[in-house]
């Protein structure tokens, strides 16, 4: 499964808080809630491409890829 580590970054950065890092790219406080959470299940481009150009980050750096398989065998 993929892992947002959108707070990881965000903090990295001194952005501590859902709230700042929603008001400096202008995207949803929810959408940004989901993603720093990583209960969203998708990111459209656009919304990668803004916390992108925020955070100074490439897309890598903002998720990963888990293999989950283990804990459901």
């Amino acid at each position: 499964m993929i892992r947002f580590k959108i707070a990881e970054v965000a903090q990295q950065r001194g952005i501590e808080k859902i709230q700042h890092l929603a008001d400096r790219t202008a995207l949803n406080y929810n959408t940004v809630h989901w993603l720093w959470t990583s209960r969203a299940t998708r990111i459209d481009l656009r919304t990668l491409d803004t916390l992108c150009r925020v955070l100074n980050a490439q897309p890598g750096d903002l998720m990963e890829w888990v293999d989950d398989s283990a804990a459901q065998g």
